[in-house]
């Protein structure tokens, strides 16, 4: 599945459980996702040497993200931030 129809899936799937939510509480989160991912694929990707390192960079990014909107009303806001985090970084095997 490519990247055009899996963000807005999983974006329509959470909105679709909560659709009281404002406009906001998932613009900030996205925008936070979006730079927490390209600053990494831009600026440190490249230097990567193997699988270990980019297992920790990985993990910082998502702790990061998790860290920043950790309460429940932030849930869909996290979602939407991992989930533009794991499609910018676009990572395959």
């Amino acid at each position: 599945m490519t990247a055009s129809r899996t963000v807005p899936g999983v974006i329509g799937m959470s909105l679709a459980n909560m659709p009281q939510v404002p406009v906001m509480v998932v613009f900030v989160p996205g925008a936070v996702g979006i730079v927490f991912a390209s600053l990494p694929y831009i600026g440190v990707m490249p230097r990567l040497w193997d699988f270990s390192e980019l297992g920790i960079l990985i993990f910082a990014v998502v702790f990061l993200i998790c860290y920043l909107f950790h309460t429940p009303e932030q849930g869909l806001g996290r979602t939407f931030g991992l989930t533009m985090s794991i499609m910018i970084a676009g990572i395959s095997n």
